[in-house]
């Protein structure tokens, strides 16, 4: 029976997770603002190529800057399994269906979670419940890959619970499963502040609770620790092994960021208040939880991490200090995520207060109501007015639990305390901010002057002057989403040669130094040269915004229409072109100074990082032989060339480690030219050449993840059902509660 009530009670949390996506995806003005631009400009492009395209899965996009390898990027959670949702339905509902199932899962993990800390069914309800819609989580559903890794917190805190219990393989695989898909998920932030909360508990517990200082013990649960993260990584190499090639040579690379960059809250009375609130009225109910006798340990580890969460997540001293200078931190940004594992701790507290009520004895029924009420006074004074009410109801169905004779009029309060805390969450109006679910397929399609690019542009490049107001489709993205190649982005792992190859418009990246890629020039600026070298050949200027093209000589107009305006850059080089003088130039940065100088004439000049042979004849002069492009596709390029003397090939894309060239079916050596593109040299003749994209590290990386799963499976397979037992933390007991 009694599983049957935990079962029904983890059926009420998704139920309620359901209800609230329901109320949270109210369809708003058909607009993108600022608040919900990411889903648009960022996740339905990416989704749509990562799922939709001719390649499941591509590893490179040539759709952005001159190419960049795409799986390596970890923010969009492309290997995630879930995501693979997809796959089968249009992206606009699959992200409103992973949205929503992360919601529930949040909860779900949240209740077992609580479950595992000893909390009886309507206690972990509540915790669960109160975690899921607590209003930090609810706001990353406007980053999907973030509230994916998000809802994953609990669960790697209930694989933590389970290593500190039950130390041994079969809790090293549930926690290394639980990191594994947080990472996947496209968090690392997130799984970089959930291991250091974890840290923060566990060493309040190993302080407090003298089993858990048992040396034998500790050794096996360290082991179960080292054990985990072990299979937690070889689980997420095929993500981890090119993600940390890509920020090796990104412009943000290993060196970190400031304190300012990485954007913390400025600490206040009101971003308090505001901590406090956002998960809702819990603070009342773990006030409780803190006179709790029997787990003391646990209650102290989660009130560290309550306090702990707060300092970082407020951005006081405690995160500007210490916090930002531990390993891995100043990698990343917002530390507001801390708040998260918080919000989970102060839940865990809720429903420990909400046990301590229901199995209070009788002598101490009254003090814990007098000393609850006492307490809650401050707290009413700073609770916004709406939610008041609430407040005063919740108090109310408290002191029921404490004082009421009849143990079944206890036990009704207690399902009374979890309806008004979450009723409290469902009550405010749902969420207008438009979704891509609320969307009609027809709001995706090409505009007008999209399809005018998508039949004039060729293999010819675009860039987008962007109109703040109007935010869709014409972003940078736009390449990733209608086929076409834009010489701009919007990612934090933005190449470093390609950052340094548009240095002129630096100025005119809106985004610096976090991002690389959103830069908008003007037609007068002096930095064009570099554009002319990436065959940006067109130029979109949405209805709304100012961009005299026509003022100079460079440009015309050669659309005009009611969403946009299109110029022509008429000295933009082809995409691929072939060149017989070569400078040898080993040294990157002298070989970007060389490109950069004035005299300099790509057309007729290649500088390369190492003599390439290009056989007897060779002349210092351009070679006027046909270059035509064939076919571009996610991961391979090929062209027919024809030079009338020995000469190198120029493709203007990205050099990057993977990256191959054949000659009619013979692999050649690959040139880095002109600091930025691919070089290969050519005989006279007619000749076929083929690239192709190839990463080691990504095929290494898949064949350790898709190893390790494999022997996962035989393990968990061939393994026998395990004795039952309990898993609660030490010192924790199961809630007297139904």
């Amino acid at each position: 029976m009694r599983k049957k009530l935990e079962i029904l009670a983890a059926a009420v949390v998704c139920g309620l997770g359901v209800a609230f996506w329901l109320r949270l995806t109210v369809a708003g003005p058909r607009v993108v603002t600022r608040w919900n631009q990411d889903l648009y400009a960022i996740y339905y492009p990416a989704y749509s190529f990562a799922y939709r395209s001719a390649r499941f899965l591509p590893r490179w996009n040539p759709h952005q800057l001159a190419g960049v390898p795409f799986l390596a990027a970890y923010n969009g959670g492309y290997l995630y399994p879930p995501n693979f949702l997809a796959t089968v339905l249009p992206v606009r509902l699959a992200i409103g269906w992973l949205c929503a199932g992360h919601l529930v899962l949040a909860g779900l993990l949240g209740f077992l979670c609580a479950r595992a800390f000893g909390l009886s069914s309507p206690s972990a309800t509540l915790a669960g419940a109160a975690y899921m819609l607590s209003g930090y989580f609810v706001l990353e559903t406007i980053h999907p890959s973030y509230l994916a890794a998000t809802a994953w917190i609990p669960g790697i805190f209930l694989g933590a619970a389970r290593v500190v219990t039950a130390p041994g393989p079969s809790a090293a695989m549930l926690l290394g499963v639980a990191v594994a898909l947080q990472l996947l998920a496209g968090g690392p932030h997130i799984l970089c502040y959930t291991l250091y909360a974890l840290a923060v508990a566990g060493i309040v517990l190993l302080l407090l609770h003298p089993d858990a200082r048992d040396p034998s013990r500790i050794g096996r649960v360290v082991g179960s620790l080292g054990l985990g993260i072990a299979i937690a990584a070889l689980l997420s190499a095929v993500q981890v092994l090119p993600t940390l090639d890509l920020v090796a040579r990104a412009a943000r690379s290993f060196h970190g960021l400031t304190v300012e960059q990485t954007l913390p809250q400025r600490p206040s009375v009101a971003a308090l208040e505001l901590a406090i609130f956002m998960p809702g009225l819990i603070a009342f109910l773990a006030v409780v939880g803190l006179a709790e006798r029997r787990r003391r340990p646990v209650v102290a580890a989660l009130l560290a991490l309550v306090v702990f969460a707060g300092l970082v997540g407020l951005g006081t001293p405690v995160y500007t200090r210490f916090f930002y200078h531990l390993p891995g931190v100043k990698l990343f940004r917002l530390p507001q995520a801390m708040l998260n594992a918080g919000t989970l701790a102060l839940a865990l507290l809720a429903g420990i207060g909400l046990d301590v009520l229901h199995g209070a004895r009788e002598n101490r029924r009254v003090g814990l109501t007098l000393g609850c009420l006492a307490v809650s006074v401050p707290l009413l004074l700073v609770t916004p007015l709406p939610a008041r009410r609430h407040a005063y109801a919740l108090l109310a169905a408290a002191a029921a639990v404490a004082l009421l004779p009849r143990p079944w009029l206890r036990t009704a309060s207690v399902w009374v305390v979890v309806a008004v805390v979450v009723g409290d969450r469902l009550a405010p109006p749902g969420s207008r901010s438009m979704m891509p679910q609320d969307n009609p397929p027809e709001f995706f399609a090409p505009p007008p002057a999209v399809r005018f690019l998508q039949e004039h542009a060729g293999f010819d490049r675009v860039l987008v002057i962007r109109n703040w107001q109007k935010r869709f489709p014409f972003m940078e993205k736009l390449g990733t989403l209608y086929g076409l190649d834009v010489v701009q982005d919007y990612e934090p792992l933005a190449p470093a040669a390609y950052q340094r190859f548009l240095a002129p418009f630096e100025a005119v990246n809106v985004d610096r130094p976090l991002f690389w890629g959103r830069f908008y020039p003007s037609p007068f600026m002096p930095g064009w040269p570099a554009l002319d070298m990436l065959a940006t050949r067109f130029v979109i200027v949405p209805t709304g915004v100012r961009w005299p093209g026509e003022l100079t000589s460079r440009f015309r107009v050669v659309y005009d229409g009611p969403d946009a305006r299109v110029y022509e850059n008429l000295r933009s080089l082809p995409r691929a072109y072939v060149v017989s003088d070569l400078r040898v130039v080993p040294d990157a940065d002298e070989a970007l100074a060389r490109v950069e100088a004035p005299n300099f004439d790509p057309r007729r000049t290649a500088i390369v990082d190492r003599p390439a042979d290009l056989g007897p004849g060779t002349v210092p002069d351009s070679v006027p032989g046909p270059v035509q492009l064939e076919r571009v596709d996610d991961e391979e390029v090929s062209l027919r060339v024809a030079p009338a003397r020995p000469a190198l090939l120029v493709l203007a894309d990205l050099y990057w480690p993977g990256w191959h060239v054949a000659v009619d079916g013979v692999e050649r050596p690959l040139y880095r030219v002109d600091y930025l593109f691919r070089g290969v040299a050519l005989a006279p003749g007619d000749h076929r050449v083929r690239f192709w994209y190839a990463p080691r590290l990504l095929e290494v990386g898949a064949c350790i993840t898709g190893t390790t799963i494999v022997v996962i499976g035989i393990i968990a397979a061939r393994r026998r059902r395990p004795t039952s037992r309990a898993c609660t933390v030490p010192g924790a007991h199961v809630g007297s509660g139904p």
